[in-house]
């Protein structure tokens, strides 16, 4: 943990030369020299970081508080310096700025020798216990590098699961004859692994029902949570419809839940039950006594499955047999299983596991990464350092964690900010890490790339599980194990990597530079020590009450925040949105904030208009601005020119400003989302050379021609761009210059259109890059799959909303060879779909949905084996005949495991 820390201060240092050349010579040395010093104790840290023991954590604890020093003496001095910058202020005052500008020279010097002197003492500590000084350019396994960034995404492929297939069997013959399952069994005996594998894989589950829903429980869950949760899986509602959901009241979610569950057949799976109060309470909204509905938990206790339904089925999980133990180990493990050495060895650190599936995948995922017998051997040492037969689950987690390479360990830790049970945004993982500086410079790799190598590879190492992923296989939302999510927990504490506000605690330590709020927020919330905050978040919108004077508290004491995130909500409970403005100008009356804030989210939710004050754009060093709120209007001032440092910039859907925004010097932009041209230049955006992502929005005509010429005249080339997306919502459709457009796009992997087209680009206009398609209300009456069908890397495409207004459309033999997910939604004049066999050869996934004039589906579809997934959705009776088992098209999906209807 202690890298983290020294290498963000290094960044300070390099940031406080760079931004002040008027420096003296003998302070510039000053620092020159402390970069030196702190570069000799990097080197010590990663052979400090392997070894354990009282000693070496104490060392470890001291070198974070003088790098957390050093970081407050640079931020402050950084910070006096953008004060002194203020012309407004010291255009008058010459003799006094020089006056100051000497004596906070002097101060931060003698901080700096201050904080040298105790580092020079403690390299002596290090060196004279024994840990080695790490050689330039040396690498190891505690770092990452471009083999292992550069893998691929292995949860994309089928799941490695062993030792299931006797309690499968169990299920499917007696589980199917009882309205409510028990899966029970002590942690990590793989009970959510099982109940996964029946809602997500097997055929004769998935064909048996209409609609599934899967809950993740916990000891402190709110019920009416899992009903709203519940309704929005089984009903797939509109946004509109489903913004309505939490406005209803109690009763009538439990009726309407009642009804559903009542009409359909619907597989309802609850997640880690942890007692009878709990399940009485959600299964009022069950018709247990009617219908065809069934209801599937998951508990770790016999008494709380069979309370829950005495005469249902229970089904026991124990732990993986001595074989099965091995197989999973060497699928998780080995890379060669032809090596006795290996083997050996595998098989001594394999019965350490206590046969419990989730301490052999975690461990499995940690040797993955070793190469050589003598780096298992290193493994082999500390597991067997304290002598024990068996190991606990938490101490294979434990070894598995201090394995991490350095820049792991605070992405690992900082998933402990959320709350049990939760699937976890990766995109909003991803924006976090980013903000914080958690990341290393990779070659060329932006900084999301590299954040999502991270998160791979701790998927990869079995230290976080992937809930759900992208079409093309990265990971959307994650989400951690109860038992890693205790060990993440306690060493978070232990390091004082983050203070939680959650179910216990009310106060948080002098020490905490970060801090989130996941609940109501109680008096006295900080106590009277100066906290050197860095990060507040608040995380659950539906729970956190805040009001202007317990913020007030927060901020008075925290004056160094750099990450900022406001998810209060609930309405009725905030008394400080009606004055959020004056909450932006207390943020900017901190002086800190001025200059070293780098992520501000603001979500809020009760429709009204909400002006920004031109304050906003004091936050010099914001990196990260999330401004989606609910709202009837947004006004933005035209400040943001001002954040140079600005990567991230997400407005609402609706907004507006005081003029038009200057957006064109912000050369670190790399997202830019519901960018609109009638209220910013559009000429901007060929000035924006990092943009990697763009999203606009657009509610007239004149809007979208705008951007379509100004793209067109250009000789810019929008060379980064890889996302693209012009969304409409005018009640006509917007012409859109397609190929216009995506001639100046040339490594475009993502693209959505929504608007009419003039024409549909050729094949060899668009970018041989591109890797998922959406066209929405394009109104095109030419098929246009023979010219898509050449894209040479295309997986997802979507055609939707009047996309495509003929009658036939036809896929040839050698079309769509990478094309992995197709989804038609709303062709209301498709009637014909033909297909050659050989066409679409590793297509997984298919949806079709209110696409009533289809008659049935291709026979193409027969030859294609890749495919696992069918849904299909407000269809005609005659489409729903055919396709139904026993109906003429059947015999074309019959080998697909999951086929939903809906």
């Amino acid at each position: 943990m202690a890298e983290i820390v020294v290498a963000s201060v290094m960044q300070g240092l390099g940031r406080l030369l760079d931004e002040n050349t008027e420096l003296p010579h003998e302070a510039r040395n000053q620092i020159e020299q402390f970069q030196t010093e702190l570069r000799q104790l990097q080197s010590y840290l990663e052979d400090a970081d392997k070894r354990q023991g009282e000693i070496v954590r104490h060392w470890e604890s001291e070198i974070r508080e003088l790098a957390f020093s050093a970081e407050d003496v640079i931020d402050t001095f950084l910070l006096n310096s953008c004060r002194r910058s203020d012309k407004n202020v010291f255009k008058m005052c010459g003799c006094f700025r020089e006056t100051e500008n000497i004596q906070n020279h002097n101060c931060i010097g003698n901080e700096i020798d201050d904080i040298k002197d105790k580092i020079s003492n403690l390299i002596v500590k290090l060196h004279d216990f024994g840990i080695t000084q790490k050689s330039e350019g040396g690498s190891s396994s505690s770092t990452l590098n471009n083999r292992q960034l550069g893998r691929t995404y292995s949860h994309c492929e089928e799941d490695i699961v062993v030792g299931f297939e006797k309690q499968m069997k169990k299920l499917l013959d007696k589980g199917t004859k009882h309205k409510v399952v028990s899966i029970y069994g002590m942690g990590g005996t793989g009970k959510t692994t099982l109940a996964r594998m029946v809602y997500h894989h097997h055929r004769n589950v998935t064909r048996h029902f209409d609609a599934f829903a899967w809950a993740y429980l916990s000891q402190r869950c709110p019920v009416r949570d899992i009903w709203e949760l519940l309704l929005i899986k089984l009903t797939s509602p509109s946004e509109e419809e489903r913004d309505k959901i939490p406005k209803l009241e109690d009763w009538i979610i439990v009726k309407k839940l009642y009804s559903v569950m009542l009409e359909k057949k619907c597989l309802v799976i609850l997640d880690d039950i942890w007692s009878k109060d709990t399940w009485d309470a959600i299964s009022l909204a069950f018709p247990l006594q009617e219908g065809h509905s069934h209801v599937m938990l998951t508990t770790r206790t016999r008494q709380v499955a069979v309370s829950v339904d005495p005469s249902g089925f229970h089904l026991k999980l124990h732990c993986l047999s001595k074989q099965k133990s091995w197989e999973l180990f060497k699928m998780k493990a080995l890379h060669n299983d032809d090596d006795p050495e290996f083997l050996d060895l595998g098989k001594k650190m394999a019965s350490k596991c206590g046969d419990l599936p989730l301490a052999i995948a975690a461990l499995g995922g940690l040797l993955a990464t070793k190469h050589t017998l003598s780096e298992w051997k290193q493994v082999y040492a500390q597991l067997t350092r304290h002598g024990q037969e068996l190991l606990g689950v938490p101490d294979i987690l434990a070894v598995s964690y201090h394995d991490l390479p350095y820049q792991l360990k605070p992405c690992f830790l900082y998933l402990s900010i959320f709350p049990q049970n939760t699937d976890i945004s990766a995109k909003k993982l991803i924006q976090m890490w980013v903000a914080e500086g958690f990341l290393s410079s990779v070659d060329d790799k932006d900084g999301e790339t590299v954040a999502r190598s991270y998160l791979q590879n701790l998927a990869d190492r079995s230290m976080i599980e992937v809930s759900r992923a992208l079409s093309g296989g990265k990971i959307r939302t994650c989400r951690l194990h109860d038992i890693m999510r205790d060990l993440c927990l306690s060493i978070t504490k232990q390091v004082d990597f983050f203070n939680v506000i959650g179910q216990a605690e009310s106060s948080i330590s002098g020490k905490a530079r970060r801090l989130a709020i996941t609940r109501k927020l109680v008096e006295p919330l900080i106590n009277e020590r100066n906290l050197q905050l860095r990060s507040i978040l608040f995380l659950n919108r539906n729970e956190i009450e805040v009001t202007k004077s317990k913020l007030d508290s927060i901020f008075k004491r925290s004056k160094m925040l750099r990450v900022l995130n406001l998810e209060v909500t609930a309405p009725g409970k905030i008394e400080l949105l009606p004055k959020l403005a004056a909450l932006m100008l207390l943020l900017c009356a901190i002086p800190i904030c001025l200059c070293t804030s780098k992520c501000m989210a603001i979500s809020v939710l009760p429709s009204r208009r909400l002006k920004l004050p031109s304050s906003l754009g004091d936050l010099r060093f914001l990196q990260s601005l999330n401004l989606q709120a609910k709202l009837d209007q947004l006004v933005v001032p035209n400040v943001l020119w001002k954040m140079e440092e600005l990567r991230y910039a997400y407005f609402p859907q609706v907004w507006t400003s005081y003029g038009k925004l200057k957006l064109g010097n912000l050369k670190n932009l790399e997202t830019l989302v519901n960018f609109r041209a009638d209220r910013c230049d559009v000429k901007d955006l060929v000035k924006l050379i990092n943009l990697r992502k763009l999203s606009m929005y657009s509610k007239d005509r004149l809007s979208m021609r705008k951007f379509s010429e100004a793209i067109g005249s250009s000789n810019a080339t929008l060379h980064h761009l890889k996302s693209l997306n012009l969304k409409n919502e005018s009640k006509f459709a917007l012409e859109i210059d397609a190929c216009n457009i995506i001639s100046r796009c040339p490594h475009l992997s993502k693209l959505r259109l929504n608007g009419d087209l003039e024409k549909l680009p050729s094949n060899h206009q668009f970018s041989s890059e591109l890797t998922k398609l959406t066209l929405r209300n394009s109104a095109l009456k030419e098929d246009p799959m023979p010219t898509i069908e050449k894209l040479p890397n295309l997986r997802v495409l979507s055609l939707a909303g009047a996309s495509f207004i003929g009658r036939t459309m036809v896929c040839s033999n050698e079309g769509f060879r990478q094309l992995r997910t197709l989804t038609f939604w709303d062709l209301l004049y498709l009637e014909e779909w033909k297909m050659d066999e050989g066409a679409m050869p590793r297509l997984r996934s298919l949806k079709i949905e209110y696409c009533w004039m289809l008659k049935k589906l291709p026979n193409g579809l027969k030859s294609i084996t890749t495919l696992q997934e069918l849904e299909f959705g407000r269809m005609s009776a005659e489409f729903c005949s055919r396709v139904l088992e026993g109906g003429e098209d059947f015999d074309k999906i019959q080998h697909v495991p999951h086929i939903m209807m809906k």
